[in-house]
């Protein structure tokens, strides 16, 4: 259970925010922005997935996809680009180093995921999709017409990162109960539903 929330909400959002903050007092505002940025893309991306498929869930319950991973999609998109962004500040080995480390802890959260009986490999794929969305989305926002990001210590940023983890590994955010209750809701208004 502790490796897979490592992909909750809240400890995501922590990250987010301790990151965001961090990087933006350190001058890599663009840094800050895009992480935001991902969190906010897989979020919203996970959100209206989750909503679709709780409401048109007769459609797709032969395909065993009921509700996509928002724990996948949220890891994806938030570890991908602070992997990306401690990666813009090493060295060519440090920086595959940490690149390889954040596609490893995505995989093995992700899998936790089906492992646990949470989610089935199709709901689990879907959230990394969106996840990657999400992360080329804050590429493109870091790397377009800017060659290199700011340069920032990593320490902080990486015990931030340990510290949200660790400390909020185990609490739980209600978003599942209250998107399956707007989805039953909305269901009886999606033409293409059965009702």
């Amino acid at each position: 259970m502790f490796v897979t929330d490592l992909g909750s909400s809240s400890v995501l959002t922590l990250i987010v925010l301790l990151a965001s903050t961090y990087l933006a007092c350190c001058k890599c505002g663009r840094g800050a922005i895009a992480l935001i940025v991902a969190f906010i893309i897989s979020a919203v991306g996970i959100s209206l997935a989750k909503l679709l498929f709780f409401g048109c869930q007769a459609y797709y319950d032969d395909y065993g996809i009921r509700s996509p991973s928002g724990h996948a999609a949220l890891s994806l998109a938030v570890y991908g680009t602070l992997a990306i962004l401690l990666a813009s500040q090493s060295k060519r080995w440090v920086s595959w180093f940490t690149l390889a480390a954040a596609f490893a802890l995505i995989v093995v959260i992700a899998l936790s995921r089906v492992l646990l009986g949470f989610h089935s490999a199709g709901e689990v794929v879907i959230g990394l999709l969106i996840g990657a969305v999400a992360v080329a989305a804050a590429c493109l926002f870091l790397f377009y017409n800017h060659k290199k990001v700011p340069s920032f210590n990593i320490f902080p940023l990486l015990l931030a990162v340990i510290v949200a983890a660790f400390v909020f590994h185990d609490i739980r955010v209600p978003a599942e109960e209250f998107i399956q209750r707007i989805a039953e809701q909305l269901r009886f208004y999606l033409p293409w539903c059965k009702n």
